[in-house]
């Protein structure tokens, strides 16, 4: 009898303390992290979730997290859409709170599975429970579990300064699309919210501005018409498909400065090529990498400082060997020689603030490896929010 209930007892005690052991896995993230806007809303979502990563000294750059965001809207591109569960399929705010999160690194082991569907791991000992739904650090739902008419109602004037609250937008051609975007400085990756009806108490679709391409204004959702993960232009969800009338724009980040680069001209060796990365094969927390950020070179972005009285950006400049083009082993062994001869060099654009919308512009060109200047440019009254050529880096290089 006693033998029995000392067992009894030993395994009410494992139980206990398995149990316990497993409250402090399963709660180890419960606390939200505290993100409040006061009397004073945050500029940008960014911001946001640059305060909420507990790390913000090494929170991602303004650029980079865009560069991520838009790179992962197109991994789930025709992924198929659904009404229902998206565990394996998306609606239009799962669409948004998956790219994010893949973003973030806190989806693990995603992939894409066959006939539109893809599949990804989710740990709870990473999240807390926001609006009776689990949310990583940065308080982004698995897809799922929210909204759209929550995320307006939490975000839109009440943590975030929205670029727009609510225009009216039905009907809109491309050409109006594309200026009215333009004046209100909408960037890439900046938050679309919809509404069909002049009722601001329910929000129906939600997707990420993919920006001016090749003179169309385009976004990243999940249509229920196409049904799939898409980019479609603005003109026929507004006109032709989806029949959204109205719109709210959320800023991913602050108003980011424009400056034109220039690396082709005459000046160039006619035996090189050079070819500008935002990053340089930068390695990421997610499992395995994702290749360098090549930067189209008009209208580069460069995102003020924290103190927002100021730019800076670092770009670097690969110089390699014009290739032949040839295949087979020879062309692998040309593929190697020219690798071993590639040459990294250093861009630093910096604009210090003057009046509003100028300041004063200087590029730098360093060694990547040994610091070492090659040269420098500065101009003066740069206008941070216009097209300008300037000086040719490759001068220097």
């Amino acid at each position: 009898m006693i033998k029995g209930l000392k067992k009894i007892a030993l395994r009410a005690l494992t139980i206990l303390l398995v149990t316990v052991f497993s409250a402090g896995v399963f709660c180890s993230y419960s606390e939200p992290t505290e993100v409040f806007a006061d009397e004073e809303l945050y500029s940008s979502l960014y911001d946001v979730f640059k305060d909420r990563s507990g790390d913000p000294e090494n929170f991602m750059s303004p650029e980079r997290f865009v560069w991520r965001l838009l790179y992962y809207c197109e991994i789930l591109n025709e992924v198929d859409y659904t009404y229902g569960s998206q565990e394996h399929n998306l609606a239009c705010d799962g669409f948004v709170s998956l790219a994010l999160r893949l973003t973030f690194c806190t989806a693990h082991e995603f992939a894409r599975r066959p006939h539109g569907e893809y599949e990804c791991k989710f740990y709870w000992s990473e999240e807390h429970t926001v609006a009776a739904s689990p949310v990583d650090k940065y308080e982004i739902f698995r897809p799922g579990g929210t909204t759209v008419t929550w995320i307006y109602n939490n975000y839109v004037n009440t943590l975030v300064d929205p670029i727009v609250t609510r225009d009216y937008v039905a009907d809109y051609e491309n050409g109006e699309w594309v200026d009215y975007l333009a004046i209100r400085n909408v960037q890439p990756g900046d938050i679309l919210i919809w509404d069909n009806d002049n009722d601001s108490t329910y929000w129906t679709h939600i997707g990420i501005y993919a920006g001016n391409i090749d003179g169309v204004a385009m976004m990243w959702h999940a249509s229920a018409i196409r049904g799939e993960v898409c980019l479609q232009s603005l003109e026929e969800i507004t006109s032709v498909l989806c029949c959204q009338n109205h719109v709210s724009i959320l800023p991913s980040t602050n108003r980011p400065a424009r400056v034109n680069l220039s690396v082709s001209t005459s000046l160039m060796d006619e035996d090189s090529q050079y070819t500008v990365y935002g990053d340089y094969l930068e390695k990421t927390e997610c499992k395995g990498t994702l290749s360098a950020e090549q930067i189209s070179l008009d209208r580069l972005a460069i995102y003020p400082n924290d103190a927002k009285d100021g730019y800076e950006r670092v770009f670097f400049i690969v110089k390699e060997p014009v290739s032949d083009g040839e295949e087979g082993e020879e062309g692998e062994a040309d593929n190697e020689s020219k690798k071993s001869k590639q040459e990294v060099f250093k861009l630093i654009v910096k604009i210090e603030s003057g009046t509003e919308d100028s300041g004063t512009l200087t590029y730098s060109i360093y060694g990547n490896e040994d610091d070492k200047l090659y040269g420098r440019d500065t101009i003066e009254n740069f206008d941070c929010y216009k097209d300008m050529r300037f000086a040719n880096i490759s001068k220097f290089i």
